[in-house]
């Protein structure tokens, strides 16, 4: 599924919103995804339009950074599609669940595992999470769907709770927070009050070109038939037209 995730993979530009950022340098305006995310101190919104990829770009960062060794380089990162998280979940308990299985199941790590079998997973979340933390490992939280989380009204419990738990133990971590653009007001109390300071970057729309290109993908893959390519490129510019009168 990955190697099919990444064949199809369209490449997007990220670009720093200067309507909601200040005092920008001209050429810190394209972000580089995966380096800044890396680098960068500060925390990241990225917003865009419904289907402009930005779940595209944040899954294909975390998998980049995944199959680049991040352990050697003392990164531990995490991706969550918030909407997947039901009532009666919270994002910490979704982090501990995600992170105790890649603790546990990645030989990079192992020496941090080897005593930590015969407790709860909670136990042996904060038990190796507090081993990484003293060796200065950098946690990166992708959260995905801000704006289409099932529990809107435990967000701000959640975030609070989730630092809380990486302030007690003086981890150094980093939020990466997407959302769709017509969204983001509503959440800039939160952004102000936890992920102080950060950095807004917009996600630009697919235009027709990266279509078509991901339309030949899906016909090398065999995924849609050569006979129905025409009516495709029908309808893309059909929807093109449209959205331009």
């Amino acid at each position: 599924l990955i190697k099919t995730f990444k064949s199809l993979y369209i490449a997007k530009k990220v670009y720093l919103d200067s309507s909601r950022n200040q005092n920008i340098e001209i050429s810190k305006r394209v972000l580089n995804f995966e380096s800044d995310i890396v680098n960068d101190e500060k925390d990241f919104v990225l917003l865009g339009d419904a289907g402009c990829g930005k779940s595209t770009l944040l899954f294909k960062t975390f998998i980049d950074i995944i199959e680049d060794n991040p352990f050697e380089k003392k990164i531990i990162p995490t991706f969550i599609d918030l909407k997947s998280i039901n009532n009666d979940n919270s994002l910490v308990n979704e982090i501990i669940n995600k992170n105790t299985e890649l603790f546990l199941n990645n030989e990079s790590l192992k020496y941090y595992t080897n005593n930590n079998k015969n407790i709860n997973e909670k136990e042996i979340f904060l038990s190796i999470f507090k081993q990484l933390v003293n060796d200065k490992y950098k946690f990166i939280f992708m959260l995905d769907s801000l704006d289409e989380c099932s529990k809107k009204t435990e967000v701000y419990k959640d975030f609070k709770e989730l630092i809380s738990l990486l302030d007690e133990h003086e981890a150094n971590y980093k939020f990466v927070v997407a959302l769709r653009k017509s969204a983001y007001e509503p959440f800039t109390h939160l952004f102000n009050n936890y992920l102080a300071p950060f950095s807004v970057y917009k996600v630009r729309d697919y235009d027709k070109s990266e279509i078509k290109t991901y339309i030949e993908k899906l016909l090398q893959q065999g995924k849609i038939k050569e006979s129905d390519i025409d009516d495709i490129y029908r309808n893309i510019e059909i929807v093109f037209h449209h959205n331009h009168i």
